[in-house]
């Protein structure tokens, strides 16, 4: 319950930080759909853009670990 709220109370800052993308659908949901959410709709829909472009990013490596390799996307890039 106090990481929820932590959550809601510091929203844009756990946005920015690695930890965001570790978060799962449901905490997700749970912090966008509180009333206590400090953040604005622009802002959360921006984020969730975000965390589901690298959510489909992670699954794709997963099953084809060289399909990204050598694009902006792939973790191995050079430079």
């Amino acid at each position: 319950r106090q990481a929820l709220h932590f959550l809601c109370e510091e929203f844009s800052q756990v946005m920015t930080s690695d930890v965001f993308y570790e978060l799962s659908k449901d905490h997700l949901l749970t912090a966008i759909q509180s009333d206590y959410l400090q953040a604005s709709e622009q802002d959360i829909l921006k984020y969730l853009i975000k965390w589901g472009e690298h959510q489909l990013m992670k699954r794709i490596a997963d099953r084809e670990p060289n399909l990204l390799s050598g694009t902006a996307h792939s973790v191995n890039r050079r430079g």
